[in-house]
């Protein structure tokens, strides 16, 4: 008898799962983890598209339930194809790797979108078009994306690019803030510096604000050379200058470039990233003695007592076991950084390839657990990545 009932009772708990309102199931589904929703999604294409349609709802949550917000932990997504359709994100949370397919982007469907900036859930894509280059955000949880118009100026070469995320729009409330309709939009800048010459020292700049248009702003220093990913911190945008030495910071209310005239740790210096946390800027690199990385070090940028000079301190130091582990020998290495977080890889797509992470809160040195599916895609060599927050209720 009791076992008739348990029988009866489990069939009768799957009949109310099968015909669960869908009011039900977006509130049960919507507490689920990130790594959850991705497995539904490739349930079937009725989950996908249900999946899909469910940021407005992550907002009302997260507006009415505050407390449960945890904050997440940056996932690192890496490319092994050069067409970047479809790559592998590790989630520190869970030292997981979960597979993303992109949507396709392409307007006449040969060109390449290369990851080059992220703020909160957003990635920004760039490609060439006629000469000229062009820009997608995405949600690569949700796959919403956006092609940005076209730039005022759109330069062939790009010096930096730069995104952040100054608000959100919504949730219920008109721009007067009257009741209008339930939908949160996502506000960011993305922050655009080029020139059409490789020679040329005249590098312009553009904003766009998430809305239609573009900004033309100030020029950047002449001479500068800085690196591709800016990075945001305490209203501004820093991006390591390799000529002439120092950080240059795009201020993002004044719209204004300044070089500061800061010296890098040493001589040696390669393969350096600049991240920030908590208000703080950090740069991880290595440290070259006849071509090979002896040292990878991370220094914190600091103010000098009663001055506003700064100076590179050391903050930290990877353990020579893990070094040679990760490099065993070589020099350049490639780092994927968001949020406090740092990826090492060697930039290359191998069999038993090492990839560190490090946690600037914690002082840690990880070595990732192995992705299968990296080995399996190895495409046509390239290990290329970037970082960004997962969060379902980003908007393009």
């Amino acid at each position: 008898m009791d076992k008739c009932r348990r029988e009866e009772r489990a069939f009768m708990e799957e009949s109310i799962w099968a015909n669960l309102p869908e009011h039900l199931l977006e509130q049960i589904i919507i507490r689920l983890p990130i790594a959850s929703l991705l497995r539904c999604r490739c349930l079937s294409k009725k989950w996908l598209s249900f999946i899909s349609s469910l940021p407005v709802s992550f907002q009302r949550h997260r507006h009415r339930h505050l407390p449960l917000q945890i904050p997440r932990p940056p996932w690192f997504l890496m490319f092994v194809n050069h067409s970047y359709q479809e790559g592998f994100a590790f989630d520190p949370a869970t030292a997981s790797w979960y597979c993303i397919s992109l949507p396709s982007f392409s307007v006449n469907g040969d060109e390449r979108h290369i990851p080059v900036a992220s703020a909160g859930g957003l990635i920004c894509f760039t490609s060439s078009l006629e000469g000229r280059k062009t820009f997608t955000v995405c949600n690569p949880i949700t796959r919403s994306w956006r092609r940005l118009p076209s730039m005022l100026n759109p330069p062939a070469f790009l010096e930096t690019v730069g995104m952040v995320i100054v608000g959100s729009y919504g949730a219920g409330v008109a721009a007067n803030g009257s009741p209008g309709p339930p939908h949160q939009r996502t506000l960011y800048n993305v922050v655009v510096a080029g020139n059409h010459e490789i020679s040329d020292e005249t590098i312009f700049t553009e904003v766009f604000d998430s809305g239609t248009l573009w900004q033309a702003t100030s020029r950047m220093p002449g001479g500068a050379d800085p690196m591709l990913s800016g990075v945001a911190c305490n209203g501004a945008l820093y991006s390591w200058c390799c000529e002439p030495d120092g950080l240059l910071s795009y201020d993002l209310k004044n719209h204004s470039w300044t070089l500061l005239p800061t010296s890098t740790p040493h001589s040696t210096l390669v393969s350096n990233a600049i991240i920030s946390w908590h208000g703080r800027l950090f740069m991880l690199g290595g440290l070259n003695e006849n071509q090979v990385t002896s040292t990878i070090s991370v220094w914190e940028l600091v103010c000098a007592p009663h001055s506003k000079d700064t100076r590179w301190v050391v903050f930290d130091t990877m353990p020579p076991a893990l070094l040679h582990e990760l490099l065993g020998g070589r020099t350049f290495f490639m780092c994927v950084g968001c949020e406090g977080m740092v990826l090492l890889h060697l930039g290359a797509c191998s069999e038993n390839m090492p990839m560190l992470l490090y946690d600037i809160d914690k002082k840690s040195w990880q070595k990732l657990p192995l992705c299968p599916s990296l080995e399996e895609h190895q495409g046509d060599g390239l290990l290329d990545g970037i970082a960004f927050i997962p969060e379902m209720c980003a908007t393009p």
